[in-house]
């Protein structure tokens, strides 16, 4: 990448005398990097906010608490991760169990998600989408869990911040997760769920040693359709190496691999310990990079050649025996397997073949499982060949075949030849037709084992995850109810953040801590670094050789200790504490290491001395989450992320919190806004937002060094960050990483490693244009608490680096070259300028390189990557901070080495040249290293890295020898949130560009910001900057009053001036000052400040001169006085600030607005402590509001730095075009003038200023503009004309003159001696009587004046003063009248009554029409209308609603005090009127208004009585009373219109059969009874028109009226009807006293249609039916709501009627009303039948209401059917014929009898057969029913027999006695049959229950019944025997021997049992036998060889084959 620029370094000639001064330019540059480092960072300012306002103090530290805490708190949170977990199979379960298992739907599969649908998820830091997605199989048919479930997953995601993806597979291969991502849908083996590491792992925990074994003869060359097929499909060789990858990605990182390829001969996979060494076959662990080199060799195999055998298993037992031999620890407790692929017989001797495997078997101890794939067809011809692959499996364990014998060879190396060979495997047989299915067979090779089923979760080991880092796998199998697999339910966890205090413990330098789990496996460990490659598993040994084996021993097993360990640190031995202690619970043995030096034991609290206020401060993700804030203009973008320029922002590390969960909470914002209010609480920060003291502190802290980072310094982010976690940025910005951790941030690990220096971090893999500046900062005890760092453009370093190096060297014949500590090159410097480069010095100057490599200044750094295996070779750089000089003739070699003083940077000064003496002038540079060799020190290559010689791949070993040192983390460094993960808003504006990095000085000047800085310091480089180096400064004195009358002689005063400016600046050696010659126009003297080398004038010198200098002069008769000057840097002392509001006229409102004035002060102080500071706002004085203006002073703090003052009255004067409130009003201020003074520096003297503009330059005097005068107090123009009223004096009767002046006169003495003002404060009393107002007013005036109590205050004492003692009471008359401070005004009235007319309205005959709701129902529309026209308080007031014919009358009213004006609550009522818009709705018809006035009155302040208004006009307006028109006077107590007639019902007494004497008794006595009810009532009632009822017999009616005053008519009703229907109601008649009913009391009601021309019994069955539907759903059409008709059986025919039965559904539903409204149909004609001969009306209508349990039944013997018929509840008992009338219960109306017919018989008929089925079933039943044939109602065939439809009549109204003939007499047992006419007995009826058959299914766990008979180790007979033998002793004979076994398929079979048609044993009883029999396991198979079958679950289905 270089090569180029160093051939030009060797091309340029030397020069061998270099003339540079090397400690010069040490020392210039040591001095200029602290100016340029200091300015850029504020080091100096922080490192002193640090040591001077803390308090540190240690806390007590104990190391075994320290542990205990971290236990408890994993244990805690991984237990609630695995009850999620089990929760999840829980829930899949029971999906399972209650088949809520759906059908796949294609959107639902995750290729199909959408991209609307995904969202940026920083739990994922990825775009998902909330919701479940599928995978499916291959298969067809496909099912999984139901979407529904997706808010489970969704909560547990949402209420647990560690959980990454929740997912299942199931064994069938389908797989869903949570949540959805974008995922190909291929199908292919590797999607598979089966075939996943996670999967295998959770249903085969054991690790595996797995040996593939391939084919790769000529055969497999053939396609997989057959040899002669002609099909487009793979070769059998590319679907063996597809199933080989399926198989290889089943196993993990703790499974160990080796493949043998064969045909004639065999090759096995080989492993190389480095990428150097010679390979050696044997087994490897299956990490990412050995799996790499074994896909090589599985899929560069190419068909050729025979096949044999025996070779390829002595390959396959090679690898597994050395292994073995190598590492004996993988080999325990594992499952070892071949998996043997072949597509042909061998055609080497059988016998060698067993003798192989034999022999390896021998070796292994007898543990290889061999699993045999046999592919194609070839097998199939004969059973010679599938026998011998059977007996490879099977190895002598006769499990697989017991038909076949093997012959095994006798052999010597057998150590006892009766001993099985092997464990029992497995022989798959895989047709041409099932070739492409060989990747899913091999990979369900783990299937053949046990499927582990308990309760313990699976843990996997740490594996990576893209975008996330380390993740880890829990899992758990999922099982129906039988206990049968169904798949794999598996959730991912954030390993990393659910070991947070482990992954990210922090603890002094060197501490550390590390997680240990099964087997010793290492998931966290500091050399493993948390970067995004890929991971290798270690073990705890390998990473931690110095634990001694009893501790490794007790760590891998779970127990608790500590132990004394040396660990290596800086190439230095150090003692160390290594505690450990488990996490109880987990199935894994997970423990806590923790390793702690004695040097780290201390714990610091960190504590600001200012602790009693907290700052406002901006957590990094405020202003970036709500979507409203971006776009705002404080928001801009800066490389591609959101800033806000103007504020820093804070973020914590997730371990400064106390609870972890919170802070991810906060940061993936899940709970933000309770984020949010505690980072804003400034009370208890710590409490609040659950953060340490230590943090609060660093919070407090860190905002002292805001406004130093807001002064300009061309920085492009400035930050810091503390041992606390801190960390802060400016600008602001969002720091997506959750888990970021400044303390493990590269550029705060190299400025703590070297906390006294400055240092340089460039950033070669990520920004090259940037530069990071960073320095440690320290605390009171001198220990590192942070670094503050800043990020800048190398052209900015560059830039400064040559123009401070220009000082020292001429760069005439050198060149400088600067490096950092690392050898890295940042900039060449030569006299053509700056040139960044980035390369290594090896590379560049390969022969200075070598010198100092030979003499140690540059030494060789090796590091070990463990995760990758590589060595990497890197430099550092140490000249002990003396000059380096080879002092040699070389040209090569003549360079100077400087070091730059307390940085981390050097210059090598050197002379360019071609020719070199020395043979060391070359470097190797090559990505791998020539050499690889730790001891060879002094050989010169470039960076590089080589295979690592501590790492072993084969054996994954690391040998921690002498010189072993592991590399660090990968470097990174803070990034910003990008904006395509950012909702951006097209309103957001780039940020201003960084200054530094434009070249150009037109684009630079145009830049708004910039400046183009050429002189000075930027003479010789000029660079474009937010702020240029200034290196003078002119400082001009002069007087500080400037209306001064002192004549000063300036020319004398000079060299005073001149000797306080030297002397103020005497400590600075750098200080040059000399007087200016021309003096200010005004008068003064000047002087010019500058420094002697260029560098900018310190800040502190301006400060220093901008403070003011006393001077003596004489003021005339030798009185000396002294003066102050002040110079230009001087700020002011005041400010008088102009805030101009436009279109105001405060004056004027200050007149009458007597609280403006101090409300606008506040609002003064609101503002200036808003956009200033708290102090400033508190020396706000003088507000002066006048006009359109407000004045006021501002005087400076004094502990204000320079120029804040200033500052801050700019951002008061940016202010301009905001808002201020002026009480109720947002007034634009539309300018801000801020004036500088010198005010407080100056005398007071009001009285010398005689014109405005010399009054307002002192704070404290204003210009008076009515007295025309410059004065302290002048007059305000705050005025009061106070009034009080007699709003009722005068009202009634008119005063005399005399009684109103003395009156008059009586009210002003009272007013002063209250008040004691002055007469110009309190002038002008009189008394007015106007037209407007309401009574008489006394007037006066309070007049305010400045420095005096305000006007508002004096008004409101005096007030107060009347109100609470009622002071003035005049008696005028008889009459006594109160005063009041409040005006009443004639519009202000106090009752207003409004009058409304409708022109068709007519309110009368509504009543009438309408007597219960009319009334309210007009009420509520005149409420409607107030509330809709009027304010809800004054529509709370109505009242005297009356209406009279087309006019509705309704008052409102206030009391006096309310300052609400009636008349205009009016006006938009009389609006909506005058528009024709005011309507109101009665009994469905609309009126509009089309008229309106009202008539106001003073009741509630002057209040009448009824009697006092002689005139209905009068009347109105008093509350409560109305106008009679009977008696023509004004009453509370009027009769009202309505009226409402009621009837009383005495439902067992017959009105028309007593005699009119008796009558009319009754008559009276319901009279009596009814008026002394409501005589007793608090609201009566007139009640009248007694008379005998005439819709309902035996009832009476009367009509009741109410009154005004009384309840309404409702009511009146609702208590009258209350009092009947309890009971209370009872008259005496004939002796027998009777209780009276309500109507509406009646619950149900039959209405009979008469149709006088139709005879409906004459109809036929199917018009009937027809008929009957239509009127069914006619009649509910018609029927009001609350009554019903409940099924289609509560209508039928009787003769020449249609009944039908309504019931009220509610107690709100009117009997009498829906009579009525049947009447009114009959009347209309709205209802009709229409038959074949036309259509029909009904001609009468008789009802009769059902009234239950009023009357007792008194059934009577007799032999009429006629009078039996009509007495309710009694009927006919028995046969038709007998004569005893009896009481019974009614079962209903309808009945719906059911007749079974078996098998179904009737839906094989055609449509004409059922017809006449359906007419022979119906002539039978009315046969069978004889005279009351009239209720079968319909016949109606169905799926299994018919539907009898029966209905009771009126001669039959009992259905339960022609049930009970059907249950008898149509059934099969009595001979009743039925059927079409070619067949009348086809259909006999049975009883449901009784079946003839039964089939049953069993289910059996965990075997193939049928790959069992394939493999003839049982046969159908045996098992048809053994379950007979089983079902005899259960069942009874008959059945028992009908026991017939009908098929077997997988785990299932069936079998059938019977009884012949007579029989009677009850098959219910015996089937449920059997069921019993079943769940408690007692239902066995017995099959040889094999264990006990229990059958799980039985299935019946019952038939009537007999």
């Amino acid at each position: 990448m270089h090569l180029l620029f160093r051939v030009l370094l060797l091309n340029i000639v030397f020069i061998y005398v270099i003339s540079d001064d090397a400690t010069k330019v040490a020392e210039t540059l040591e001095r200029r990097v602290k100016l340029f480092g200091d300015a850029i960072l504020g080091f100096s300012d922080i490192e002193q906010i640090y040591s001077n306002d803390t308090i540190v103090s240690f806390l007590n530290f104990t190391a075994w608490n320290h542990v205990d805490e971290i236990v408890q708190i994993l244990e805690e949170r991984l237990t609630k991760i695995v009850d999620v977990l089990k929760d999840n199979r829980e829930i899949l379960e029971k999906a399972h169990s209650n088949n809520e298992f759906k059908v796949f739907r294609d959107p639902d599969l995750c290729c199909n998600v959408q991209t609307s649908d995904l969202e940026l998820d920083l739990q994922f830091n990825r775009m998902v989408a909330k919701s479940l997605c599928f995978l499916r199989s291959g298969s067809v048919s496909s099912t999984s869990l139901d979407k529904t479930y997706t808010n489970v997953f969704r909560d547990n995601s949402e209420k647990s911040m560690f959980l990454l993806w929740q997912y299942f597979g199931d064994a069938s291969g389908n797989y869903f997760q949570y949540p959805a991502k974008k995922s190909a849908c291929d199908g292919k083996a590797w999607n598979d769920p089966r075939f996943q590491q996670w999967f295998v792992h959770t249903v085969v925990p054991k690790k595996k040693n797995v040996v593939i074994v391939l084919d790769t003869s000529g055969s497999m060359s053939s396609s997989v359709n057959g040899i002669n097929s002609t099909a487009a499909a793979p070769t059998r060789s590319k679907v063996a190496q597809e199933a080989a990858m399926t198989v290889l990605g089943t196993l993990g990182t703790t499974d160990h691999v080796g493949v043998v390829i064969f045909n004639i001969s065999a090759v096995s996979s080989k492993c190389s310990p480095t990428s150097d060494s010679q390979g050696i076959h044997m087994m490897v662990p299956a990490t990412h990079d050995n799996m790499g080199s074994i896909e090589d060799l599985v899929t560069s195999s190419i068909p050729a050649g025979g096949t044999y055998y025996g070779n390829a298993f002595l390959k396959a037992f090679q690898l597994l025996s050395r292994s073995k031999q190598i590492d004996p620890k993988r080999f325990e407790d594992s499952l070892d397997m071949i998996l043997f692929l072949t597509d042909g017989m061998p055609e080497d001797s059988t016998r060698d073949i067993l003798e192989e495997l034999a022999a390896g078997q021998n070796l292994m101890g007898h543990s290889v499982h061999v699993f045999m794939y046999a592919l194609g067809n070839e097998f199939e011809h004969t059973n010679t060949p599938r026998s011998f692959l059977v007996q490879l499996a099977d190895q002598n364990n006769l499990v697989l075949n017991n038909s076949f014998v093997p012959q095994w060879p006798i052999l010597s190396s057998l150590q006892d030849n009766n001993k099985p060979v092997g464990p029992v495997g497995n022989v798959s047989f895989i047709g041409n037709v099932d070739g492409q299915r060989l990747s899913q067979i091999m990979g369900e090779y783990y299937s053949h084992f046990q499927v582990v089923s308990g309760a313990n979760v699976t843990f996997s080991v740490p594996q990576r995850e893209p975008n996330m880092g380390l993740k880890m796998t829990l899992s758990l199998p999922v099982l129906d109810s039988g206990g049968q697999f169904l798949g794999v339910t598996a959730l991912d966890v954030h390993l990393e953040l659910t070991f947070y205090e482990v992954a990210h413990f922090h603890l002094g330098k060197d501490s550390y801590a590390f997680l240990v789990g099964d087997s010793g496996v290492m998931y966290l460990h500091p050399e493993l670094a948390l970067g995004d490659t890929d991971l290798e598993v270690y073990t705890l040994d390998q990473l931690e050789p110095g634990l001694s084996p009893d501790a490794i021993y007790n760590i891998t097993n779970g127990r608790e200790g500590q132990e004394v360990i040396k660990k290596s640190v800086d190439q230095t031995l150090k003692s160390a504490i290594c505690y450990y202690k488990p996490l109880s619970g987990f199935s894994a043995n997970f423990t806590v290491v923790v390793v702690i030096f004695e040097d780290d034991i201390k714990q610091k609290r960190l504590q600001s001395a200012d602790s009693n206020s907290f700052p406002d401060f901006l957590y990094h993700r405020q202003g970036f989450i709500n979507t409203s804030v971006v776009g705002h203009d404080g928001v801009c973008y800066r490389d591609q992320a959101l800033v806000i320029p103007a504020n820093a922002t804070i973020k914590f590390a997730p371990g400064s919190f106390w609870d972890l969960e919170k802070s991810l909470m906060y940061e993936q914002n899940k709970s933000y806004s309770e984020a949010h209010s505690s980072f804003k609480n400034t009370t208890g920060f710590s409490q609040h937002a659950g953060v340490s003291e230590s943090v609060a502190g660093d919070v407090l802290l860190m905002n002292k060094i805001d406004e130093h980072w807001k002064v300009p310094t061309d920085a492009i982010w400035r930050y810091i960050g503390t041992e606390n976690g801190v960390f802060k940025v400016f600008p602001g910005t969002l720091v997506p990483d959750i888990l970021y951790d400044p303390r493990e941030d590269r550029w705060y690990t190299a400025a703590v490693g070297q906390s006294q220096k400055y240092m340089f971090i460039t950033h070669p893999n990520q920004n090259t244009s940037i530069v990071t500046l960073a320095r440690a900062f320290h605390q009171t005890s001198k220990l590192v608490h942070g670094v503050i760092a800043a990020d800048i453009t190398v052209q900015h370093l560059m830039t400064f680096l040559y123009n401070t190096a220009v000082r020292v060297s001429h760069f005439t014949d050198t060149a400088w070259i600067i490096i950092d500590d690392k050898g890295s090159l940042l900039m060449k410097l030569d006299h053509t300028g700056p040139v960044q480069i980035s390369a290594h010095l090896t590379e560049i100057l390969p022969g200075v390189a070598n010198w100092l490599l030979q003499k140690g200044v540059l030494q060789i750094d090796w590091c070990t990557d463990v995760l990758s295996g590589h060595a990497h070779l890197s430099y550092s750089l140490d000249t002990s901070g003396s000059v380096v000089d080879p002092g040699s003739s070389d040209p090569c070699l003549s360079f100077k080495l400087v070091s730059v003083p307390n940085s981390n940077l050097y210059v090598i000064i050197y002379k360019p040249s071609t020719t070199c003496k020395s043979s060391q002038t070359l470097c190797s540079c090559k990505e791998k290293c020539s050499v690889c060799d730790h001891q060879k020190r002094h050989t010169c290559q470039c960076p590089c890295k080589c295979s690592s010689t501590y790492m072993d791949r084969c054996t994954h070993q690391i040998n921690k020898t002498s010189g072993y040192r592991p590399c660090p983390g990968p470097h990174k460094h803070w990034q910003m949130q990008s904006s395509d993960s950012t909702n951006k808003s097209s309103t957001v504006q780039p940020c201003k560009p960084v200054c530094t990095a434009i070249s150009d000085s037109y684009e630079c000047q145009a830049t708004k910001g910039c400046n183009w800085c050429s002189g000075g310091h930027y003479k010789k480089l000029p660079l474009c900057s937010e702020r240029c180096v200034r290196d003078r400064q002119e400082v001009k004195y002069r007087l500080a009053c400037e209306n001064s009358t002192f004549q000063l002689n300036w020319t004398a005063l000079e060299s005073k001036v001149l000797q306080i400016t030297k002397k103020r600046l005497k400590l600075s050696s750098r200080a040059v000052v000399q007087l200016q010659v021309s003096r200010n126009g005004k008068g003064g003297v000047g002087v010019m400040v500058g420094t002697n080398d260029e560098s900018e004038v310190p800040l502190s010198w301006l400060t220093t001169l901008s403070d003011p200098i006393q001077v003596t002069v004489s003021a005339g008769a030798g009185r000396p006085t002294n003066l102050s000057l002040v110079t230009n840097l001087t700020e002011p002392s005041d400010a008088r600030i102009e805030l101009e509001l436009r279109g105001v006229n405060l004056t004027r409102r200050l007149e009458t607005a007597l609280t403006l004035r101090n409300y606008l002060q506040k609002q003064v102080h609101q503002l200036v402590e808003g956009v200033t500071t708290t102090e400033i706002a508190r020396t706000v004085s003088g507000i002066w509001p006048e006009e359109d203006r407000i004045y006021f002073w501002l005087e400076k703090p004094k502990d204000l730095k320079r120029g804040e003052f200033t500052a801050l009255l700019q951002n008061l004067m940016a202010h301009n075009g905001s808002y201020m409130d002026t009480l109720g009003r947002n007034e634009t201020i539309s300018g801000v003038t801020v004036s500088h003074h010198y005010s407080s520096l100056c005398p007071t003297n009001c009285s010398r200023s005689v014109i405005p503009k010399d009054c307002n330059t002192n704070k404290a005097c204003v210009w008076d503009k009515v007295y025309q005068e410059c004065t302290t107090t002048p007059v305000l123009p705050e005025r009061i004309h106070a009034s009080v009223y007699f709003p009722c004096l005068g009202l009634y009767q008119k005063l005399s003159n005399s009684e109103e002046r003395g009156a008059l006169q009586n009210f002003e003495d009272a007013v002063r001696n209250m008040t004691h003002l002055s007469d110009k404060a309190l002038h002008s009393f009189n008394i007015t009587q106007t037209s407007r107002l309401v009574g008489r007013v006394f007037n006066f005036t309070i007049q305010g004046v400045l420095h005096q109590s305000r006007v508002s205050a004096i008004w409101g004492d005096l007030e107060q003063q009347l109100n609470r003692t009622a002071n003035f009471v005049l008696t005028v008359g008889n009459q006594s009248f109160t005063s009041s401070t409040r005006p009443n005004t004639f519009a202000q009235i106090t009752n207003m009554e409004v009058d409304i007319e409708f022109p068709s309205l007519d309110t009368d005959w509504l009543l009438q029409t309408h007597p219960l709701t009319a009334r309210k129902k007009i009420e509520q529309e005149v409420i409607r209308i107030a509330m809709e026209t009027m304010s809800p308080i004054v529509t709370k007031t109505i009242s005297n609603i009356a209406f009279f014919r087309n006019t509705i009358k309704f008052m409102v009213s206030k009391q006096p005090e309310d300052p609400r004006d009636l008349p205009k609550e009016y006006t938009p009522l009389r609006d909506r009127v005058n528009q024709g818009l005011l309507d109101i709705s009665l009994f469905g018809r609309q009126y509009t208004a089309n008229y309106t006035f009202f008539i106001g009155s003073f009741s509630e302040l002057c209040p009448r009585q009824c009697h006092q208004a002689t005139q209905e006009t009068a009347c109105s307006t008093i509350p409560g009373c109305f106008w009679s028109y009977q008696l023509q006077r004004c009453s509370d107590d009027v009769t009202l219109p309505e009226k409402k007639q009621m009837t009383v019902v005495f439902p067992c007494v017959k009105m028309d059969e007593l005699p009119e004497g008796e009558k009319n008794r009754s008559l009276e006595g319901i009279r009596t009874a009814v008026g002394g009810f409501l005589q007793g009532l608090p609201a009566g009632a007139q009640t009248h028109s007694f008379r005998y009822g005439q819709d309902f017999r035996s009832s009476f009616t009367f009509e009741v009226q109410g009154t005004a005053r009384r309840a309404p008519l409702s009511r009146l009703l609702y208590n009258v009807s209350s009092w009947i229907g309890s009971g209370q109601l009872q008259l005496t008649i004939n002796n027998t006293q009777v209780t009276g009913q309500d109507v509406e009391d009646f619950n149900s009601v039959e209405i009979a249609m008469l149709f006088s021309n139709v005879e409906f019994s004459k109809l036929k069955l199917r018009q009937r039916r027809k008929l009957k539907e239509e009127l069914f759903h006619q009649l509910r059409s018609l029927l009001s709501n609350g009554f019903s008709l409940t099924d289609i059986h509560d209508v039928w025919f009787d003769q020449k009627y249609i009944i039908f039965k309504v019931k009220r559904d509610n107690s709100n539903s009117s009997i009498s009303s829906e009579i009525e409204k049947w009447k009114q149909v009959l009347k209309l004609k709205a209802f009709s039948v229409t038959l074949d001969n036309g259509r029909h009306q009904p001609t009468k209508m008789v009802y009769q209401a059902s009234l239950h349990g009023n009357c007792p039944i008194s059934c009577f013997n007799s032999s009429m059917n006629v009078l039996c018929k009509r007495s309710q509840g009694c009927f006919f008992n028995g046969s038709w014929n007998v004569a005893h009338c009896q009481k019974t219960k009614l079962i209903s109306n309808s009945y719906v009898y059911p007749l079974f017919v078996p098998c179904n018989g009737t839906q094989s008929l055609s449509p004409k057969e059922k017809t006449e089925t359906e007419q022979d079933l119906r002539v039978k039943l009315e046969a069978m029913l004889g005279g009351a044939k009239e209720v079968l109602q319909d016949v109606i065939l169905s799926e299994d027999g018919a539907d009898i439809v029966l209905h009771a009549t009126t001669l039959h109204p009992h259905l339960e006695l022609y049930v009970d003939t059907l249950k008898t007499k149509a059934d099969y047992t009595q001979g009743f049959s039925f059927g079409p006419s070619s067949e009348r007995n086809k259909f006999s009826p049975r009883n449901r229950e009784d079946s003839t058959n039964v089939e049953m299914d069993l289910k059996f766990r965990s075997i193939d019944l049928e790959a069992l008979q394939n493999l003839h180790l049982t046969t159908r007979g045996d098992i048809s025997d053994d379950l007979q033998h089983q079902v005899n002793s259960l069942l009874l004979g008959e059945v028992a021997q009908s026991f017939n076994l009908t098929w077997i398929k997988q785990d299932k079979l069936s079998f059938e049992i019977k009884k012949s048609t007579q029989s009677k044993i009850d098959m219910v009883a015996e089937v449920e036998k059997i069921q019993s029999a079943v769940k408690q396991g007692q239902i066995v198979l017995h099959i040889h060889y094999i264990r006990p079958i229990v059958a799980t679950e039985a299935f019946t289905q019952r038939t009537f084959k007999e």
